[in-house]
């Protein structure tokens, strides 16, 4: 051997994050839930797992972010043996996090107050500077999923 790597070694993206009984942990690639416990980002939480089975994306990890572990919609999440429920608040999260956590591909449903736009594109700008491949962005307004929605006029 020339010393060159081998093909085979280049084209895998393993990333080995630590090692615990002498055993070599490897994490897998990621895709993120920013929003994960409220109304529209659970959906996708529990939607994706089923939608991602027998797909090139079936060993990724799902991270369910939320900012209480505690809430009744995180325990509920947590049920989902696909999903990891990580308590943080998406505004914290840089592009180190980002990358520590193998994140390749999220999914933002961010609040709607006043500091949004700026903290929405900050978090973007980190998931750039991280190599998020894609990113999609979901949102769901209270008037939007009320009965009275021209939206839903069938729910009554």
């Amino acid at each position: 051997m020339n010393g060159s790597i081998p093909a085979f070694a280049v084209s895998c993206k393993l990333s080995f994050t630590s090692r615990q009984d002498d055993q070599l942990l490897i994490m897998a690639p990621s895709i993120l839930i920013v929003g994960a416990t409220g109304n529209t980002g659970r959906s996708v939480v529990e939607t994706l797992p089923k939608l991602l089975q027998d797909t090139k994306l079936s060993s990724y990890r799902i991270l369910a972010l939320t900012r209480s572990k505690d809430s009744a919609a995180a325990k509920k999440l947590s049920e989902i043996s696909s999903v990891e429920v990580i308590e943080k608040n998406w505004t914290e999260i840089n592009d180190d996090w980002l990358r520590q956590h193998e994140v390749e591909r999220l999914f933002i449903a961010s609040h709607n107050n006043i500091s949004h736009f700026a903290e929405e594109s900050q978090f973007h700008y980190f998931a750039l500077q991280a190599g998020v491949k894609y990113a999609v962005r979901i949102s769901t307004t209270a008037f939007s999923v009320k009965p009275v929605s021209s939206v839903c006029e069938s729910c009554s």
